[in-house]
Parts: structure tokens; C-alpha cells; sequence
């Protein structure tokens, strides 16, 4: 007689390879929940390739209502925010053109604001 135990002949399954890990269990419950489910036609669910939901409905925002800005009293504002920095006022004509010249600067029009050397007196600090 054989000491060693021997798998039984006939059985035709190995349990340690064979047995339903718990990620095939969850997809084979997926399966048989939606095979069961197909027919309920209140909640339709999308699945991604993972099996979980994809939300297919959307929540509805009631509009905003419209307001009519004639009818409304806002306190004055100053539109004019720039304020020119005295070293940018301090540029003589000629500074001005051979800076547009040299940094290659185009403008046309009336009032066009003079350039700027550099960024610091550009800053504008609200109190």
C-alpha cells in the first residue's frame, strides 16, 4: 500500500487551482445580477469595462432668473485704473520713440500709453 496520499482518480478537478478567487466570485455576481435585473426598466446602469457603474443620469439646475441691470442703482466706478508711474511719465519723447523702436513696438491711435521698461512700476497695489 502507498503512504502518499494520491488524488482520487475520476474526480477531474483540482481544488487548489480551480476554486472561485473572490475578484472571479464578484464578477460572476455581477453577471447573474444583471441577467436577473435586465428586465427592470426604472434605473438603467451603464457598466464600465470594471464593472462598476457609470452614473447616467444628471442632476437638473433650475435656471438662474434674468436681471434687468436698467433697473438696479450701482454705486459709481472708475473705470481709468492706470495710473502711470512717474519713472514711465518721466520719459522724454524721444525716450519713448526709441524704445517702441528698439523693442519693436507698434500702436496706432490717440492717448496710446507710453512703454515700459520694467514690470515693478507696473505693479498696482490696492489698499
Amino acid at each position: 500500500m502507498n503512504t502518499e496520499a494520491e488524488p482520487e482518480i475520476g474526480k477531474g478537478r483540482r481544488d487548489d487551482i480551480e476554486e472561485e478567487d473572490a475578484q472571479e466570485s464578484y464578477f460572476n455576481f455581477l453577471e447573474e445580477y444583471k441577467a436577473k435585473h435586465e428586465d427592470d426598466n426604472e434605473d438603467v446602469y451603464e457598466y464600465d469595462e470594471d464593472g462598476n457603474i457609470m452614473w447616467t443620469w444628471k442632476k437638473v439646475i433650475d435656471p438662474l432668473t434674468g436681471i434687468d441691470h436698467t433697473n438696479v442703482d450701482y454705486k459709481p466706478f472708475d473705470k481709468d485704473l492706470y495710473a502711470e508711474h512717474e519713472e514711465i511719465a518721466g520719459l522724454s519723447p524721444r525716450e519713448v520713440f526709441e524704445l517702441r523702436s528698439k523693442l519693436d513696438i507698434r500702436v496706432y491711435g490717440s492717448d496710446v500709453p507710453r512703454p515700459v521698461r520694467r514690470y515693478a512700476p507696473c505693479l498696482l497695489v490696492i489698499l
